[in-house]
């Protein structure tokens, strides 16, 4: 049977997008966070790693085709989301939801 596809949930640093479900990162909001700092914090209490968006959706480009839906939760622009899968459109069926439909509505 298998899997038909991924989910990944992503967020806004202050100079990345990455990929994490919640908003914080080890009590701190991510949004406030270089991606320097969240690879500085990795590790620290739990194993976690926190990919950003183009680390994560290269990785899965192994396996063409595979349908990526992918949640932005808490990004205030889509401009920088969608120039990081645009390399990808053509080999990953990639799908964007979001609770933010001003969001959404920003990428017609």
């Amino acid at each position: 049977m298998g899997v038909d596809g991924l989910e990944l949930d992503v967020q806004e640093a202050r100079d990345a997008l990455v990929v994490h479900h919640d908003a914080t990162f080890h009590d701190e909001h991510i949004a406030k966070l270089s991606l320097a700092r969240i690879a500085g914090r990795q590790g620290e209490s739990v194993d976690v790693v926190v990919p950003t968006l183009l680390e994560s959706l290269a990785v899965i480009a192994h396996r063409p085709g595979t349908m990526v839906l992918v949640e932005l939760k808490n990004v205030n622009t889509i401009a920088s989301y969608i120039d990081e899968i645009k390399p990808f459109t053509g080999k990953l069926d990639i799908r964007t939801i979001s609770f933010n439909a001003q969001l959404i509505g920003d990428s017609s």
